[in-house]
């Protein structure tokens, strides 16, 4: 192993980092978003592993890695926010100062009190837990004209469902 000379004239010597781990679920989706990753963390020196996980599986079963590729989607934080961190998510190993946040998270009986926990605990998840958002993948959808009473300005899918009214279609109209 070969050592760099400081400037204060001590040698340091290069250590070898490990690789990083890449886990991800086997899905065509994040396989070809995790080996585009790896490459983005080759180029920059940064030694990538990917570790595809068993068909099924978005967790890994061992601590066999360092990076998660998780395909989640939170449309309501109140409820989902579970599905990423605490006992149910992927983030299991918290602090217990958000373990304490998520519990009054529980209890709270007003949306002032929700929206300032929220953020308290959004604060402590970016100082203490690794969460890197890769993108956000917009929700497309198709439309129908027998389709009425859809909504404006939409903020998911299928928001407004119990509205819908969908009138049969006419056979004649559909004739070329």
């Amino acid at each position: 192993m070969e050592a760099k000379l400081r400037e204060d004239g001590v040698k340091d010597p290069i250590v070898e980092r490990p690789p990083m781990i890449l886990a991800h679920p086997t899905d065509h989706v994040a396989s070809v978003a995790c080996r585009s990753i790896a490459q983005m963390w080759r180029e920059i020196g940064v030694k990538t592993v990917l570790k595809p996980l068993p068909d099924g599986e978005t967790l890994p079963q061992d601590d066999d890695w360092d990076f998660l590729y998780v395909a989640s989607s939170i449309e309501e934080p109140l409820v989902d926010i579970e599905k990423i961190i605490g006992r149910t998510g992927y983030a299991k190993n918290i602090s217990a100062t958000i373990e304490q946040s998520l519990k009054q998270l529980s209890y709270s009986n007003s949306w002032q009190s929700s929206c300032k926990i929220l953020r308290r605990i959004h604060r402590q998840i970016s100082n203490e837990v690794t969460v890197l958002p890769l993108w956000q993948l917009n929700e497309y959808f198709a439309y129908r004209n027998n389709v009425t009473e859809v909504g404006r300005d939409l903020v998911h899918l299928y928001q407004n469902i119990e509205r819908w009214r969908i009138y049969p279609i006419d056979a004649e109209q559909n004739k070329p």
